[in-house]
């Protein structure tokens, strides 16, 4: 077993998340870093100067660290899911933005504070709620 296996060369570190959705130029190839993740790293050893090579090269691109408190754009998830609103030039709906700021941003931070500012209005909604705070229902009554 020892002889003919071998761990896979990963871009990221071990608590590091990867993201699919950007590109880079591999060779003077333009690939998805979803491509580099799955596909060109299955012949490449962990450790091995190729790995530290890509990881070095690749890691800022493709991975990043997940928030420690992520930025939650509507209260309690109140999120218009279909809604479509700009968002960093492109159109993106508001439950792909959301998703986007958990994982990327943290809460306080500027880019959090910014779109909830320019982006709340159109995404988010109140929850309609049946009782008052600390009260539950009585669904037997």
């Amino acid at each position: 077993f020892d002889q003919c296996c071998y761990n896979k060369c990963s871009i990221c570190d071990g608590n590091q998340l990867q993201d699919f959705e950007q590109q880079i130029d591999l060779g003077g190839e333009a690939i998805s870093c979803m491509q580099l993740h799955t596909v060109r790293t299955n012949d490449i050893a962990a450790g091995s100067n190729i790995c530290q090579s890509m990881q070095s090269q690749f890691s800022p691109t493709c991975c990043y660290d997940a928030p420690a408190v992520p930025c939650a754009l509507c209260a309690e998830g109140a999120i218009r899911k279909e809604v479509e609103v700009d968002f960093g030039g492109d159109t993106e709906s508001c439950n792909q933005i959301a998703n986007f700021l958990a994982n990327r941003a943290s809460n306080g931070t500027e880019e959090c504070s910014i779109a909830k500012v320019e982006l709340m209005q159109h995404c988010c909604f109140d929850k309609c709620r049946l009782c008052k705070d600390n009260e539950q229902i009585d669904w037997d009554g």
